[in-house]
């Protein structure tokens, strides 16, 4: 008896060391994760130091700069920025048309819930036709009934068609 309480307390406790292995596992991938994301992050910032570096260099050597091309990166800039202002620009103007059409949009949605009563009322009516003919159904019926039933108090033959 002992010994089987002695082996459940041994199997629980490697059941507490395997769950407590599982969380620090788990605790580790995160952390390895972690790392990975700072890594490459260091790998980026490296490659921006490295082309700071160079192009610092590069200017070092020609200590006045090379006109030209300090001249055609300001003309690339200014383009740049005069691209990016027509950008804007024309962001604005779809942001307008964009607006007008959902005006548009919602003049149009009250015009159709406007109609929306009106097909209630079609569908009303085309339930008051069925019903009606269903009515002049069960008139003929009363009718025919009714005409037999003469027949017969005047001592008349009637066949009854609705056993057929």
């Amino acid at each position: 008896m002992k010994l089987l309480e002695e082996k459940r307390t041994e199997r629980r406790t490697q059941q507490s060391r395997l769950e407590k292995l599982v969380e620090e596992g788990e605790q580790l991938r995160r952390k390895r994760n972690e790392l990975k994301m700072e890594l490459k992050n260091n790998e980026i910032m490296i490659n921006n130091y490295r082309n700071r570096y160079n192009t610092l260099s590069q200017m070092r050597k020609n200590v006045h700069g090379d006109e030209k091309e300090v001249s055609s990166s300001l003309a690339s800039l200014d383009e740049w920025k005069s691209r990016v202002n027509e950008s804007e620009k024309e962001l604005q103007s779809l942001e307008a048309i964009l607006a007008t059409a959902n005006q548009k949009n919602d003049i149009v949605k009250n015009d159709l819930m406007t109609l929306k009563p009106y097909s209630e009322e079609a569908t009303e009516l085309k339930r008051m036709y069925a019903e009606e003919r269903s009515l002049e159904i069960q008139l003929d019926e009363a009718k025919s009934k009714l005409r037999s039933l003469q027949l017969e108090k005047n001592g008349e033959v009637v066949f009854d068609n609705s056993e057929e």
